[in-house]
């Protein structure tokens, strides 16, 4: 049996943000290269930029991203390590927008982006 890197993880979310966190999770890769996964690299880039930071590497399926700037648009990645390697990474399709102290998130229908919605006080 031939040994390589896994495949993507699949099906990556957002699982809810604040004004400063976002919330990820994933399901692990259809393959696993032969070997088993070991963790995952979860990596971020403001929108505006083109050049990805490393968040952290989890054993988890899931990720909460700090110390992120509110108002910000950020888009994530996710990718699987064995013992052989890095596998490619997967991208979140939707940019994320840290906003607000209170309220849920919500997707944009016009621009396919998470944004903090908050609750109006009349």
């Amino acid at each position: 049996m031939t040994v390589g890197k896994p495949d993507p993880p699949r099906n990556l979310s957002i699982t809810g943000c604040t004004e400063s966190t976002a919330g990820l999770k994933w399901e692990s890769p259809e393959l696993d290269g032969g070997s088993p996964i070991t963790g995952y690299i979860v990596e971020m880039r403001p929108t505006s930029k083109k050049a990805w930071t490393k968040v952290d590497e989890t054993k988890s399926l899931e990720l909460t991203a700090s110390k992120l700037t509110e108002g910000t648009e950020y888009v994530f990645r996710v990718a699987a390590q064995n013992a052989v390697g890095v596998g490619d990474f997967v991208e979140l399709q939707k940019g994320v927008v840290p906003k607000g102290q209170f309220g849920e998130c919500i997707y944009s229908s016009t621009t396919n982006n998470l944004y903090q919605r908050t609750p109006l006080h009349l």
